[in-house]
């Protein structure tokens, strides 16, 4: 039975800390509150986490493992690993949790996810290029300059009100990397 209530209070803690990052940044988050929102108790919470900073490493943690299995499912060998597959994670990622995603790439939130994402997206690339070690330098700044790039671009999208659908934003960013890598 404990591990069925376990299978419900992480899932409430994570929606909790989404909806309060769309108000407030990460260090501005307190326990208290964050279990008000979930709905659990202090006791419950600390049975999971020493912190809120735990629940964002967390969740970091689950978004990095699903870039890696994403990446991991790609057939590197037989086609290669190009940007295109970025931007199908992109998409698989804001379908299933748009919420989520624009809190990920928020103007107050940006760095806290990004950065672990993004080093762990440019490990799975350039171990998937499978570069001899003197090129692997340049590619993994050339990685650094499209996602990058990418992520600022969502931001700014966000910070202008969506003017546009997230498919066009990306279809954008997708010609401009590939424009650039070509």
């Amino acid at each position: 039975m404990a591990e069925n209530k376990d299978f419900k209070t992480r899932p409430q803690i994570f929606e909790a800390f989404i909806v309060l990052l769309e108000e407030k940044p990460l260090d501005k988050i307190s326990v208290k509150e964050l279990c008000e929102v979930a709905g659990v108790s202090r006791k419950t919470f600390y049975v999971h986490y020493n912190t809120v900073a735990d629940v964002a490493n967390d969740i970091q943690s689950e978004v990095i493992s699903s870039i890696e299995a994403f990446l991991d499912t790609v057939i590197i060998n037989e086609y290669g690993l190009g940007p295109q597959y970025f931007f199908q994670f992109i998409n698989t990622l804001y379908s299933s949790n748009p919420r989520f995603f624009e809190n990920l790439v928020s103007a107050t939130n940006y760095h806290f996810i990004v950065q672990g994402c993004t080093k762990a997206l440019k490990a799975k690339l350039l171990e998937g290029m499978n570069l001899p070690d003197e090129k692997k330098p340049l590619v993994g700044l050339q990685i650094d300059f499209c996602l990058g790039g990418a992520s600022s671009i969502y931001v700014e999208w966000l910070k202008n009100g969506k003017p546009v659908p997230f498919e066009e934003v990306t279809g954008q960013i997708a010609a401009i990397i590939m424009g650039a890598i070509s």
